[in-house]
């Protein structure tokens, strides 16, 4: 790649052809690493890494760099995470758990950052074939084709897409979850936010509802792909969601009225 002049209010879609481009070779190379690149290396009692994610974030990193030289990364596997008001910010491979067992609900996620706020993002999950892209302004793409957003249904019409996790705060199961079990048609546990923005992009669920241990990577796809349907991304207390710093939990739809009702119930647990 050439080194590029870097705009963040480039239009003319430069800096989202190389986030594509970087992404795709991610991608291909944890294909080719999925049944060797498995060593764990324990990140808590819960939470891991392997060579595959290290190797991902190496490659992301040098051709970034090689492309924006003058623009910061912050990435997962980093020893430390300082946000920056202009950034890219990199989940090497989302959804670990799910890439070392063989599954193929996991991806890479690549988001810009510029003046604090998130303005571009590309997630690419190679074994699905499946590259959703979004940009401030620019719509909601998967594999090229504009995505809109699906037919509003009523809560109890609605599957809702949620994570059941150790990582869920105090007071999530009976707040949140019963609540849920009895007022929508059913609860959808993805454990991938990038399985889960999928799912709601296509309609498979109308809404994501997230209060694990989540970092900005995570959600930046979802923050945007709802801004840009005229939807609601906010934190379950009901608060814009903040991007300086990591930490991030999130209530995702594509709808209004749905949101409120599920952030009635998140508010309780998210003060």
């Amino acid at each position: 790649m050439k080194t590029t002049v870097f705009d963040p209010g480039a239009k003319d879609g430069r800096v989202s052809m190389a986030m594509k481009g970087v992404a795709y070779e991610a991608g291909r190379l944890l294909r080719s690493m999925q049944s060797t690149g498995l060593d764990r290396d324990m990140k808590g009692s819960h939470d891991f890494s392997t060579a595959a994610d290290l190797a991902s974030q190496r490659l992301i990193r040098e051709k970034l760099s090689s492309v924006f030289p003058d623009v910061a990364i912050v990435a997962e596997e980093d020893d430390e995470h300082v946000l920056k008001q202009t950034c890219f910010i990199v989940d090497p491979l989302d959804a670990t758990y799910n890439y070392s067992v063989g599954g193929s609900d996991w991806g890479v996620v690549i988001g810009l950052l510029t003046y604090g706020n998130p303005v571009r993002a590309v997630l690419y999950q190679p074994n699905a074939d499946l590259i959703v892209e979004v940009a401030q302004g620019g719509g909601v793409l998967m594999n090229g084709v504009p995505c809109v957003p699906p037919l509003e249904r009523p809560l109890k019409e609605s599957i809702i897409g949620t994570e059941i996790v150790w990582s869920n705060p105090e007071g999530f199961i009976d707040h949140v979850i019963k609540p849920l079990q009895k007022q929508c048609l059913g609860l959808v546990c993805p454990l991938s936010a990038s399985a889960g923005v999928v799912k709601l992009l296509r309609g498979e669920i109308a809404a994501y509802v997230n209060l694990t241990h989540g970092k900005v990577w995570d959600f930046v796809v979802h923050a945007l792909a709802m801004e840009e349907w005229g939807g609601v991304a906010l934190a379950p207390n009901g608060m814009p969601l903040q991007w300086d710093s990591l930490p991030m939990r999130g209530v995702f739809s594509p709808h209004q009225k749905l949101a409120e009702a599920l952030l009635t119930l998140t508010r309780r647990v998210e003060q």
